[in-house]
């Protein structure tokens, strides 16, 4: 398919500030919850979308762990 701007509605003081990666995960994250939501078409794969939200959901249990030894 075409490539998309991930950053197109991001302000050039914005991207100063937030690395590109962050606003490119962000947008990816925001679309895949419309596309749950509201129908949206999808501008990453379901499989991209889901392993995301895998390793979101790891990062996250790993975080909340209480520390071994």
């Amino acid at each position: 398919g075409e490539p998309i701007d991930l950053t197109a509605e991001v302000s050039a003081a914005d991207r100063a500030y937030q690395p590109q990666y962050d606003i490119a995960d962000t947008a990816i994250l925001q679309n895949f919850s419309a596309a749950v939501t509201q129908n949206a078409p999808l501008i990453a794969s379901g499989r991209d979308n889901l392993g995301t939200l895998a390793a979101i959901d790891l990062a996250r249990t790993a975080i909340a762990a209480e520390p071994v030894g």
